[in-house]
């Protein structure tokens, strides 16, 4: 395929174990199951040259997502994921809802209006919690390697709002 098509996964559609790449995009108003993501952050965060990966409307569910290095799932206001797996180079972005995430090196940015529950942040992932935005339980195992004030990049940064977050040995 030529980089850049399109997918749209209409209301009421279930599309089970689809592979994002090669600046592809997916776009979910149904639910997915079980997808990968290796697309959409090749030019870093917040860069509008970015295109693909897998973006989640209104009324769309992502469940048991896992987003490699350059992937980016965009979860808009409305839409929500679960379960997902962030790995190192990987980003979530969260207007909507997201939660059980995993951050296994990657990166959640949470904008005003997201609401996030149960992010797990592991050695070099990163939860930023911008303001207007909520994290209920996160959990920290990162952030604070080589002594509290070390400059570390990873762990839980927090503009908005944060509940119920435990921090084990090693977080921040």
């Amino acid at each position: 395929d030529a980089p850049g098509n399109t997918r749209t996964v209409a209301a009421g559609e279930v599309v089970n174990g689809a592979v994002i790449g090669n600046h592809d995009s997916q776009i979910v108003f149904g639910k997915t199951n079980n997808t990968v993501i290796n697309t959409g952050l090749e030019f870093g965060a917040d860069n509008d040259d970015n295109s693909g990966g897998q973006w989640v409307q209104t009324g769309g569910v992502a469940n048991q997502t896992t987003i490699n290095n350059s992937g980016l799932q965009g979860v808009l206001a409305g839409g929500s994921a679960t379960d997902t797996t962030v790995n190192s180079g990987g980003g979530q972005s969260v207007h909507g809802q997201a939660s059980d995430t995993t951050l296994d090196g990657g990166t959640q940015w949470v904008h005003s209006g997201g609401i996030t529950s149960g992010t797990i942040i592991n050695k070099d992932g990163a939860q930023l919690v911008k303001a207007g935005a909520q994290a209920t339980g996160s959990v920290v195992n990162t952030g604070a390697q080589g002594g509290p004030d070390a400059e570390n990049n990873d762990g839980q940064w927090v503009a908005g709002t944060a509940t119920d977050t435990t921090i084990n040995n090693d977080g921040r």
